[in-house]
């Protein structure tokens, strides 16, 4: 009975954080947006543009500093640079709660079906993927189209826009997704992602990508697992 009480009260309060989480999430985007709508913020100053140095930088900032960085950056010129494998880190999503469940449970555990969530794969004629690793495999799944177009967090500029519901059925939790990436210094993406049902792009979820190397992969003969080059046509693996 008492097991029965504790675990009920252990669910309130997960259930009351996550909704506070949220509404703070909704809020700050809301705020943000607005105040740099129409126009880029002022890029903050980096020591360093190096790739190691970048990340290191993001994982030190909270949702709201992610933010504003999101709102100083622009997407690529010419979204066939993107072409390629890049590794992924979720980050910081205000607070432990919307962090290790809002981003990494839903990622990991149901987006990936128990793999941890690896990065994307941008292929080419705008088609792309997410990269997972499993307990034996490196795989990919998950296929989106990609496309510049007006941002849903910063109204009148663009980002890189990714949308999932070709690939998905009209009842999967899936169908709504969207992310959005922008460039940074060091070849590093930022990037947020939402579905529709939790909030949409005011409720999004940071990470960042950066260029993944042969030596993310495990051996091509062990796993079937390739990080093709950019010349290579889009073409998933499954598993």
């Amino acid at each position: 009975m008492i097991l029965t009480s504790v675990a009920q009260l252990a669910i309130s309060i997960g259930v009351a954080t996550l909704i506070g989480g949220c509404v703070r999430n909704i809020s700050q985007t809301a705020r943000i947006a607005k105040l740099h709508q129409n126009s880029p913020a002022e890029l903050p100053e980096v020591t360093s543009t190096s790739t190691t140095a970048m990340i290191e930088h993001l994982q030190c900032l909270d949702r709201e500093g992610l933010l504003r960085l999101f709102c100083s950056c622009a997407p690529p010129a010419d979204i066939s640079s993107l072409s390629g494998g890049w590794n992924g880190i979720l980050l910081n999503n205000n607070n432990l709660g919307m962090t290790n469940i809002g981003s990494k449970f839903i990622s990991n555990t149901l987006f990936g079906k128990g793999s941890r969530w690896n990065g994307k794969y941008f292929g080419s004629e705008g088609k792309g993927t997410n990269r997972f690793i499993g307990k034996r495999a490196t795989h990919m799944m998950h296929e989106f189209d990609f496309v510049l177009q007006e941002s849903k967090i910063q109204k009148g500029t663009q980002s890189v826009c990714l949308k999932y519901s070709k690939y998905q059925f009209p009842l999967s939790p899936w169908h709504t997704m969207t992310d959005e990436v922008r460039c940074l210094p060091g070849n590093v993406l930022i990037g947020f992602g939402a579905m529709a049902w939790s909030g949409g792009m005011l409720n999004s979820a940071p990470f960042c990508l950066y260029p993944a190397t042969e030596k993310d992969a495990p051996p091509n003969d062990a796993y079937g697992y390739i990080i093709a080059p950019a010349s290579t046509p889009f073409k998933p693996a499954y598993f």
